[in-house]
Protein backbone atom coordinates (compact mmCIF):
# COMPACT_ATOMS: atom_id res chain seq x y z
CA UNK A 1 0.00 0.00 0.00
CA UNK A 2 1.23 3.31 -1.41
CA UNK A 3 1.85 5.92 1.47
CA UNK A 4 -0.88 8.57 0.47
CA UNK A 5 -3.59 5.86 0.25
CA UNK A 6 -2.79 5.23 4.42
CA UNK A 7 -5.83 5.81 6.29
CA UNK A 8 -5.39 9.01 9.02
CA UNK A 9 -5.39 6.31 11.90
CA UNK A 10 -2.48 4.16 9.70
CA UNK A 11 -0.44 7.21 9.24
CA UNK A 12 -0.54 8.14 13.16
CA UNK A 13 0.51 4.72 13.97
CA UNK A 14 3.38 4.49 11.54
CA UNK A 15 4.13 8.64 12.87
CA UNK A 16 4.55 6.78 16.35
CA UNK A 17 6.57 3.76 15.25
CA UNK A 18 8.97 6.02 13.37
CA UNK A 19 9.44 8.57 16.43
CA UNK A 20 10.14 6.21 19.01
CA UNK A 21 12.37 3.79 16.65
CA UNK A 22 15.74 5.20 17.56
CA UNK A 23 14.43 4.91 21.94
CA UNK A 24 14.80 1.15 21.33
CA UNK A 25 18.58 1.12 19.97
CA UNK A 26 20.10 3.23 23.27
CA UNK A 27 20.13 0.65 26.64
CA UNK A 28 19.53 2.26 29.91
CA UNK A 29 22.90 1.46 30.46
CA UNK A 30 24.43 3.85 27.88
CA UNK A 31 21.90 6.40 28.53
CA UNK A 32 23.08 6.61 31.95
CA UNK A 33 26.64 7.11 31.13
CA UNK A 34 25.92 9.38 28.75
CA UNK A 35 23.27 11.62 29.30
CA UNK A 36 24.20 14.63 30.67
CA UNK A 37 22.28 17.25 32.79
CA UNK A 38 23.26 21.04 32.70
CA UNK A 39 26.82 20.30 31.68
CA UNK A 40 27.48 17.63 33.82
CA UNK A 41 26.98 13.95 34.12
CA UNK A 42 24.44 11.88 36.27
CA UNK A 43 24.74 13.08 39.77
CA UNK A 44 25.41 10.30 42.79
CA UNK A 45 22.09 8.25 44.10
CA UNK A 46 20.40 10.78 47.21
CA UNK A 47 18.59 8.48 49.50
CA UNK A 48 17.22 8.30 52.79
CA UNK A 49 16.61 5.48 54.87
CA UNK A 50 13.64 4.71 56.81
CA UNK A 51 14.91 5.19 60.41
CA UNK A 52 15.24 8.89 58.77
CA UNK A 53 13.40 11.98 60.07
CA UNK A 54 11.40 13.69 58.14
CA UNK A 55 12.97 16.74 58.59
CA UNK A 56 16.30 14.64 57.15
CA UNK A 57 14.35 14.05 54.46
CA UNK A 58 13.56 17.39 53.85
CA UNK A 59 16.73 18.65 53.89
CA UNK A 60 18.18 15.94 51.61
CA UNK A 61 15.47 16.42 49.04
CA UNK A 62 16.53 20.73 49.36
CA UNK A 63 19.99 19.98 49.38
CA UNK A 64 19.67 17.94 46.16
CA UNK A 65 17.10 20.17 44.58
CA UNK A 66 15.07 17.27 43.86
CA UNK A 67 11.14 16.25 44.34
CA UNK A 68 11.42 12.90 45.29
CA UNK A 69 14.20 10.27 47.01
CA UNK A 70 14.15 6.86 47.03
CA UNK A 71 13.95 5.08 50.76
CA UNK A 72 16.14 2.26 51.87
CA UNK A 73 15.73 -0.21 54.23
CA UNK A 74 18.75 -1.42 56.16
CA UNK A 75 17.40 -4.66 57.26
CA UNK A 76 15.72 -5.82 53.95
CA UNK A 77 18.73 -4.41 52.11
CA UNK A 78 16.07 -2.68 49.67
CA UNK A 79 14.84 -0.12 48.22
CA UNK A 80 11.25 0.54 49.39
CA UNK A 81 9.70 3.37 47.21
CA UNK A 82 10.06 6.36 45.99
CA UNK A 83 9.14 9.32 48.65
CA UNK A 84 8.01 12.91 46.98
CA UNK A 85 7.86 16.51 48.55
CA UNK A 86 4.22 16.27 48.39
CA UNK A 87 4.06 12.93 50.75
CA UNK A 88 5.91 14.58 53.41
CA UNK A 89 4.19 17.61 53.20
CA UNK A 90 0.62 15.73 53.05
CA UNK A 91 1.83 13.65 55.84
CA UNK A 92 2.87 16.86 58.06
CA UNK A 93 -0.41 18.50 57.39
CA UNK A 94 -2.35 15.18 58.41
CA UNK A 95 -0.62 14.51 61.16
CA UNK A 96 0.07 17.87 62.53
CA UNK A 97 3.64 17.43 62.99
CA UNK A 98 4.64 20.57 65.03
CA UNK A 99 7.82 22.40 64.84
CA UNK A 100 8.80 22.03 68.26
CA UNK A 101 9.30 17.98 67.94
CA UNK A 102 11.44 17.85 64.97
CA UNK A 103 14.06 20.87 65.21
CA UNK A 104 15.87 19.95 68.52
CA UNK A 105 17.43 16.87 67.06
CA UNK A 106 16.57 13.98 64.15
CA UNK A 107 16.48 11.52 66.71
CA UNK A 108 13.48 12.87 68.17
CA UNK A 109 11.64 13.36 65.00
CA UNK A 110 9.33 11.54 63.00
CA UNK A 111 10.97 8.36 61.02
CA UNK A 112 9.99 7.97 57.20
CA UNK A 113 8.93 4.86 57.96
CA UNK A 114 5.89 6.28 59.36
CA UNK A 115 5.18 8.27 56.39
CA UNK A 116 5.67 5.20 54.16
CA UNK A 117 3.03 3.27 56.38
CA UNK A 118 0.57 5.87 56.05
CA UNK A 119 0.55 6.13 52.38
CA UNK A 120 -0.28 1.95 52.06
CA UNK A 121 0.39 0.23 49.15
CA UNK A 122 -1.73 2.34 46.37
CA UNK A 123 -0.06 5.47 47.17
CA UNK A 124 3.67 4.61 47.74
CA UNK A 125 5.68 4.40 44.43
CA UNK A 126 7.74 1.19 44.68
CA UNK A 127 10.85 0.25 42.91
CA UNK A 128 12.02 -2.44 40.89
CA UNK A 129 15.55 -2.12 39.84
CA UNK A 130 15.48 -2.17 35.92
CA UNK A 131 17.91 -4.03 33.87
CA UNK A 132 20.90 -1.70 32.44
CA UNK A 133 20.59 -3.70 29.37
CA UNK A 134 16.71 -2.93 28.53
CA UNK A 135 16.08 -0.38 25.94
CA UNK A 136 15.04 3.20 26.64
CA UNK A 137 12.00 2.76 24.44
CA UNK A 138 10.70 -0.13 27.53
CA UNK A 139 10.72 2.85 30.25
CA UNK A 140 7.64 4.66 27.55
CA UNK A 141 4.73 2.44 28.88
CA UNK A 142 5.66 3.18 32.82
CA UNK A 143 6.37 6.95 32.22
CA UNK A 144 3.06 7.38 30.15
CA UNK A 145 0.75 5.47 33.40
CA UNK A 146 1.83 8.34 35.65
CA UNK A 147 5.65 6.92 36.92
CA UNK A 148 7.65 10.25 36.97
CA UNK A 149 11.27 8.14 37.56
CA UNK A 150 12.61 4.55 37.89
CA UNK A 151 15.80 3.10 39.31
CA UNK A 152 18.34 1.80 36.81
CA UNK A 153 20.84 -1.28 38.60
CA UNK A 154 24.71 -0.30 39.26
CA UNK A 155 25.45 -3.31 38.28
CA UNK A 156 29.40 -2.83 39.16
CA UNK A 157 28.20 -2.64 43.05
CA UNK A 158 27.76 -5.09 45.48
CA UNK A 159 24.20 -6.50 45.84
CA UNK A 160 22.50 -5.20 48.78
CA UNK A 161 23.96 -1.67 48.81
CA UNK A 162 22.13 1.24 48.33
CA UNK A 163 23.17 2.11 44.70
CA UNK A 164 21.26 2.75 41.58
CA UNK A 165 20.76 5.41 39.00
CA UNK A 166 17.58 7.30 38.73
CA UNK A 167 16.24 8.02 34.88
CA UNK A 168 13.43 10.53 34.80
CA UNK A 169 10.59 11.75 32.77
CA UNK A 170 12.49 14.82 32.67
CA UNK A 171 15.76 13.02 31.61
CA UNK A 172 14.09 11.10 28.63
CA UNK A 173 11.99 14.73 27.21
CA UNK A 174 15.53 16.17 27.07
CA UNK A 175 17.17 13.44 25.53
CA UNK A 176 14.10 13.92 22.95
CA UNK A 177 14.12 17.09 22.26
CA UNK A 178 18.20 16.91 21.79
CA UNK A 179 17.22 14.49 19.11
CA UNK A 180 14.41 16.92 17.71
CA UNK A 181 15.44 15.76 13.86
CA UNK A 182 14.76 12.19 14.15
CA UNK A 183 10.88 12.58 15.43
CA UNK A 184 9.06 13.47 12.44
CA UNK A 185 6.01 14.96 12.03
CA UNK A 186 5.30 13.99 15.55
CA UNK A 187 6.91 16.59 16.78
CA UNK A 188 6.07 19.13 14.22
CA UNK A 189 2.73 18.74 15.35
CA UNK A 190 0.10 21.57 16.77
CA UNK A 191 -0.88 20.12 20.24
CA UNK A 192 -4.82 20.31 18.59
CA UNK A 193 -3.60 17.85 15.88
CA UNK A 194 -2.49 15.34 18.88
CA UNK A 195 -5.96 16.28 20.61
CA UNK A 196 -4.49 17.34 23.99
CA UNK A 197 -6.47 19.92 24.43
CA UNK A 198 -10.12 18.01 22.95
CA UNK A 199 -12.46 18.60 26.11
CA UNK A 200 -13.46 14.43 25.81
CA UNK A 201 -9.77 13.36 26.27
CA UNK A 202 -9.30 11.99 29.78
CA UNK A 203 -6.81 13.52 32.04
CA UNK A 204 -5.96 15.85 29.12
CA UNK A 205 -7.81 18.75 28.58
CA UNK A 206 -9.71 20.96 30.50
CA UNK A 207 -11.12 19.23 32.58
CA UNK A 208 -8.36 17.94 34.96
CA UNK A 209 -7.53 22.14 35.30
CA UNK A 210 -9.22 22.80 38.48
CA UNK A 211 -8.17 25.94 38.86
CA UNK A 212 -8.04 28.00 42.15
CA UNK A 213 -8.36 31.91 43.44
CA UNK A 214 -5.46 33.90 44.37
CA UNK A 215 -6.76 34.74 47.86
CA UNK A 216 -7.34 31.11 48.46
CA UNK A 217 -5.08 29.18 51.24
CA UNK A 218 -1.98 27.22 51.15
CA UNK A 219 -3.16 25.00 52.83
CA UNK A 220 -6.46 24.78 50.42
CA UNK A 221 -4.41 24.73 47.58
CA UNK A 222 -2.38 21.96 49.06
CA UNK A 223 -5.28 19.94 49.30
CA UNK A 224 -6.61 20.24 45.92
CA UNK A 225 -2.84 18.76 45.09
CA UNK A 226 -3.54 15.55 47.00
CA UNK A 227 -7.19 15.50 46.38
CA UNK A 228 -6.84 15.34 42.58
CA UNK A 229 -3.00 13.90 42.50
CA UNK A 230 -1.39 16.43 40.77
CA UNK A 231 2.03 17.87 41.06
CA UNK A 232 0.72 21.70 40.27
CA UNK A 233 -2.51 23.27 40.39
CA UNK A 234 -3.14 26.73 38.31
CA UNK A 235 -3.84 30.24 39.92
CA UNK A 236 -6.11 32.29 37.39
CA UNK A 237 -7.58 35.99 38.75
CA UNK A 238 -11.25 35.88 39.74
CA UNK A 239 -12.70 38.30 37.25
CA UNK A 240 -11.16 37.42 34.28
CA UNK A 241 -9.96 33.88 34.47
CA UNK A 242 -6.22 34.58 33.28
CA UNK A 243 -3.21 32.64 34.33
CA UNK A 244 -1.27 34.30 36.78
CA UNK A 245 0.86 31.53 38.88
CA UNK A 246 0.35 28.06 39.64
CA UNK A 247 1.53 26.24 43.24
CA UNK A 248 3.70 23.02 42.43
CA UNK A 249 5.52 20.36 44.66
CA UNK A 250 8.77 22.14 43.99
CA UNK A 251 7.49 25.63 46.24
CA UNK A 252 6.58 23.25 49.00
CA UNK A 253 9.81 22.08 48.60
CA UNK A 254 11.81 24.38 50.74
CA UNK A 255 9.45 25.54 53.39
CA UNK A 256 10.45 24.92 56.64
CA UNK A 257 8.90 23.08 59.64
CA UNK A 258 9.09 26.18 61.99
CA UNK A 259 6.93 28.22 59.36
CA UNK A 260 4.69 25.15 58.32
CA UNK A 261 1.82 25.96 60.08
CA UNK A 262 1.57 29.65 59.78
CA UNK A 263 2.52 29.36 55.89
CA UNK A 264 -0.15 27.04 55.21
CA UNK A 265 -2.70 30.12 56.90
CA UNK A 266 -1.10 32.39 54.23
CA UNK A 267 -3.00 33.17 50.82
CA UNK A 268 -1.54 30.97 47.84
CA UNK A 269 -0.44 34.06 45.57
CA UNK A 270 0.89 35.91 48.76
CA UNK A 271 2.91 32.95 49.80
CA UNK A 272 4.17 32.50 45.95
CA UNK A 273 5.70 35.90 46.38
CA UNK A 274 7.61 35.48 49.35
CA UNK A 275 8.49 32.07 48.60
CA UNK A 276 10.26 32.86 45.21
CA UNK A 277 11.03 36.63 46.48
CA UNK A 278 13.61 36.75 43.57
CA UNK A 279 12.18 34.86 40.69
CA UNK A 280 9.17 34.83 39.01
CA UNK A 281 6.12 33.54 39.66
CA UNK A 282 4.69 33.79 35.48
CA UNK A 283 4.21 30.32 34.79
CA UNK A 284 5.71 29.32 31.22
CA UNK A 285 2.77 29.42 28.56
CA UNK A 286 2.50 28.80 25.54
CA UNK A 287 -0.82 29.21 23.06
CA UNK A 288 -2.60 26.10 21.39
CA UNK A 289 -0.70 26.34 17.71
CA UNK A 290 2.61 25.29 19.71
CA UNK A 291 4.19 22.33 18.28
CA UNK A 292 5.04 19.31 20.79
CA UNK A 293 8.42 20.01 19.43
CA UNK A 294 7.89 23.62 21.34
CA UNK A 295 6.51 22.71 24.20
CA UNK A 296 9.46 19.91 24.81
CA UNK A 297 12.10 22.94 24.00
CA UNK A 298 10.37 24.97 26.65
CA UNK A 299 10.52 21.80 28.96
CA UNK A 300 14.39 21.35 27.88
CA UNK A 301 15.45 24.70 28.15
CA UNK A 302 13.20 25.47 31.49
CA UNK A 303 13.51 22.98 33.20
CA UNK A 304 10.10 22.76 33.98
CA UNK A 305 7.59 19.76 33.79
CA UNK A 306 4.38 21.63 32.75
CA UNK A 307 3.42 24.14 30.17
CA UNK A 308 -0.20 25.91 30.49
CA UNK A 309 -1.69 26.37 27.52
CA UNK A 310 -3.37 29.81 27.44
CA UNK A 311 -5.26 31.55 24.64
CA UNK A 312 -4.52 35.57 23.00
CA UNK A 313 -5.72 37.03 25.80
CA UNK A 314 -3.82 34.89 28.35
CA UNK A 315 -6.91 32.66 29.88
CA UNK A 316 -6.23 29.15 30.68
CA UNK A 317 -6.93 26.14 28.31
CA UNK A 318 -5.18 23.27 29.27
CA UNK A 319 -2.08 22.05 30.66
CA UNK A 320 0.88 19.72 29.09
CA UNK A 321 2.51 17.45 31.29
CA UNK A 322 6.08 15.33 30.55
CA UNK A 323 3.55 12.65 30.64
CA UNK A 324 1.41 14.02 27.89
CA UNK A 325 4.47 14.30 26.30
CA UNK A 326 6.11 10.65 26.95
CA UNK A 327 2.29 9.19 25.69
CA UNK A 328 3.71 10.53 21.66
CA UNK A 329 6.59 8.04 22.15
CA UNK A 330 4.66 5.07 24.18
CA UNK A 331 3.82 1.57 22.12
CA UNK A 332 0.32 3.20 22.77
CA UNK A 333 -1.34 6.27 23.66
CA UNK A 334 -3.29 5.26 26.23
CA UNK A 335 -4.76 8.73 26.85
CA UNK A 336 -5.84 8.75 23.73
CA UNK A 337 -7.24 5.18 23.68
CA UNK A 338 -9.57 6.28 25.91
CA UNK A 339 -11.21 9.02 24.04
CA UNK A 340 -11.43 6.55 21.07
CA UNK A 341 -9.46 8.43 18.83
CA UNK A 342 -6.92 6.04 17.55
Amino acid sequence: MSESNHTPAMKYHLERKNSKSFLMEVSLGHFVESQKMGGTKKKKLVFVKTTSSIRDAVAQMQRAQVLSIPVWDDSTKEFVCFLSVLDLFKYILKHDVKSSSCLPSSKNSTPVSEVVKDLGDDDAVQIDLWNPESPVSSLMEWFTMGIHRIMVQDTDSPPGTPNGFIVSQSDIVQYLHSHAGMLGAVNNKTLDEHHYLDADTPSIGPGRLNPIAPDVSLEEAAEQLFAFRTSAVPIVEKETGKLIASLSASDLRGVSFSEIHRLCRMPVLQFLKRHRAHQNITPFTVLRTATLGDVMRMMSEQHCHRVWVVDEDGKLVGVITLTDVLCKFAPFDYKLLHSRRI
